[in-house]
């Protein structure tokens, strides 16, 4: 039996999240959970989001959302922000 590893996080399903959310941030955490991430998922959610050619990120900011990050180290906050 071939395994097919699957995405953390469908790029669709994060689009259509973000597209249905009211203005303003969401935080990586409340992501996290929304989608059932592990620990590490969500650093390669948050490394693809940090990639500006990236397929998924260039979707989201066709909806006006971009990925940013308050802080650094462990006290640091990551966020996506929906633009008015």
């Amino acid at each position: 039996m071939v395994r097919v590893k699957r995405s953390a996080v469908p790029h669709e399903r994060l689009v259509t999240f973000m597209a249905h959310r009211n203005p303003g941030r969401t935080y990586m955490n409340v992501i996290g959970r929304e989608f059932s991430l592990k620990p590490q998922q969500r650093k390669d959610l948050q490394r693809m989001l940090r990639d500006e050619n990236q397929e998924t990120t260039l979707a989201l900011r066709s909806i006006v959302v971009t990925y940013g990050s308050e802080g650094k180290g462990g006290g640091a906050k990551s966020f996506v922000v929906k633009a008015a």
